[in-house]
């Protein structure tokens, strides 16, 4: 259905039609249709579990969630006809098995059982036999594969039992994107097939970052088994791939959207407050979604335990409970029952700030501690650098602005991120190449400088080009010019530099400042102009950051010369 309909919009605008796309159309990537039947042309036909469980049936699992122990979930959440509504469809994973071989190293620490002080013991390279991993046993294997819903939803509605049943899917479905294996009580239950928009690179790279994270966890406890040490630092994991597959599943899910209490939208007027949850088709998947609680059962709960207490400890206290009764205690029972009610209904508001900022915490400290690492332009780095970076650069991918989820927002972000990896990683290697190239250069001219020495003697011709490079510094100079790129100034130093008082400590805390306030991923500017230059001014804090962290370079920008990155 949706390839025809992606082959006629093509059509049109060919023609030179510009009317607009029709919204089943605009939602579907042509990218994503063309992946789901290549899996069909390579073999490969995608899976797929059925539904084992009605539309009415996960609206009472939905409610049974809801409920959960406290009871104090509202009567009336999903009333008969009310404003809410449930689709079915079957959400696309990505299924790796992974062959691997691993080396790991570290630090352990044995603790005196006398004075009880730690010495440390370096632990060299060790490499374990090759190791499988596969999705049929590791959940970390197993990733969503669109922008759809979010991640940690998705997650959670499915697990291993899921994919015991699975089956191939009828290419015809795959075409009409629908699908109607699902058997729920004996009849057909149809689902909407969401199309993998992940491409499978992206994929690859979550799996790549929680096997590794895994295997680091696992090497520290080999180490600490192995030494009967207490501590263990400095764990380093090298992970080498020798082969890897993947292939496509879906899992059937229910998304719920619906209404309940208020809020507030951005013009301050109060608006029915909307909410969305993902139900697992199947018997034994879970729920994922925001938690409620009745104010009005809060609130009585409250009254009717103190009523329930002060009747309890009247007689014991020798006071009449009525006696009890008047204006002033009524008001108080009253205030808290109301104050209760307020709090249930804060409740799930609260809940939801508290983990968004405990999120932004943990992210804000993982880029602190990759951006402490301090890799300029003329710093090749290290895989286990580069693996830090693009984890922590996915885990703020992940964690950050997560309610509410923009799939076309989040999916542009995730492509811009892969991009910006692999042209990061790209620039690193061809660095990595010219400086190798640059050493074997320079190793090469002292060869026939000393063959030189050794039948004509001492010239002034070995060092000759290093002169002129500090005399003139590279055959450019800035003239004496003062903060002239106004690296000072991008980092908030330009006061601090006037007086000349700017010490090392002063550039990494004001680059610290500068970076969290000017990383595209801290911005909320919807546009593409307002993200362009967001990364253009960071790209430019680097910069300045790179030249004055180097003593040399920086030495050399207060000349007023042209330093070379």
């Amino acid at each position: 259905m949706w390839l025809a309909a992606a082959a006629a919009a093509a059509a049109a605008a060919g023609r030179g039609c510009s009317q607009r796309l029709p919204a089943s159309v605009r939602s579907y990537s042509h990218d994503a249709a063309e992946t789901l039947m290549r899996e069909y042309a390579a073999g490969r036909a995608p899976q797929v579990v059925p539904f084992q469980i009605t539309e009415a049936q996960a609206r009472d699992k939905f409610l049974a969630w809801q409920r959960g122990t406290a009871r104090l979930a509202p009567s009336s959440l999903l009333p008969a006809g009310g404003p809410w509504h449930m689709r079915a469809a079957l959400l696309p994973f990505w299924l790796f098995d992974v062959r691997a071989r691993v080396e790991y190293a570290g630090s352990v620490g044995l603790r005196d059982k006398g004075s009880g002080s730690v010495s440390w013991r370096d632990i060299g390279w060790r490499e374990l036999p090759q190791r499988q991993y596969s999705w049929q046993h590791d959940r970390q294997l197993q990733v969503y594969a669109s922008y759809k819903y979010r991640r940690d939803y998705a997650a959670a509605v499915h697990g291993p039992w899921a994919f015991k049943r699975l089956q191939p899917l009828p290419e015809s479905d795959a075409q009409r994107g629908a699908c109607s294996l699902g058997a729920a009580r004996g009849h057909l239950l149809g689902a909407d097939l969401d199309l993998p928009a992940m491409r499978q690179a992206i994929a690859w790279e979550f799996v790549l970052r929680d096997v590794r994270e895994a295997e680091q966890r696992a090497a520290e406890q080999r180490l600490l088994a192995a030494h009967g040490a207490q501590e263990a630092r400095d764990v380093h994991v090298r992970l080498h791939v020798l082969d890897h597959s993947a292939r496509l599943a879906f899992l059937p899910a229910f998304h719920l959207e619906y209404e309940h209490g208020e809020a507030f939208n951005v013009h301050g007027e109060r608006v029915p407050a909307r909410y969305e949850a993902l139900i697992s088709g199947t018997a034994e998947g879970g729920v994922a979604g925001t938690r409620h609680f009745s104010a009005h059962k809060a609130g009585g709960g409250v009254l009717l335990g103190a009523l329930g207490a002060t009747a309890a400890a009247a007689p014991l206290l020798g006071l009449d409970p009525w006696g009890l009764v008047n204006i002033e205690s009524a008001f108080m029972l009253l205030s808290a029952a109301s104050l209760a009610g307020v709090a249930a209904r804060m409740l799930p508001i609260w809940l939801h700030q508290s983990a968004e900022e405990q999120r932004l915490r943990a992210s804000d400290a993982e880029f602190d501690r990759v951006v402490s690492m301090g890799m300029g332009p003329r710093d090749t780095g290290t895989e286990e650098q580069e693996f830090l970076r693009s984890a922590a650069e996915w885990r703020r991918w992940e964690a950050v602005g997560a309610e509410p989820w923009r799939e076309h927002k989040r999916q542009l972000w995730a492509e811009e991120l892969f991009e910006s990896q692999q042209r990061r990683r790209l620039e690193r290697e061809q660095l990595r190449e010219r400086l190798q190239w640059e050493q074997a250069r320079q190793e090469e001219e002292e060869r026939r400088e000393q063959r030189r020495q050794q039948r004509w003697g001492r010239s002034h011709h070995a060092h000759h080009w290093q002169q002129q490079e500090a005399a003139f510094a590279g055959g450019r100079s800035g003239g004496g010019r003062r903060d002239y790129l106004h690296y000072y100034r991008l980092l908030g130093l330009d006061a601090a530099h006037e007086r000349g008082h700017v010490t090392q400590e002063d550039i990494k805390r004001a680059f610290r400042r500068a970076a969290l306030r000017w990383h595209p991923d801290k911005q909320e500017v919807a546009d593409e102009p307002g993200r362009r230059a967001a990364r253009e001014r960071f790209q430019q804090i680097r910069t300045a950051y790179d030249v004055l962290r180097d003593p040399d370079k920086r030495r050399a920008y207060d000349r007023g010369e042209v330093v070379e990155m």
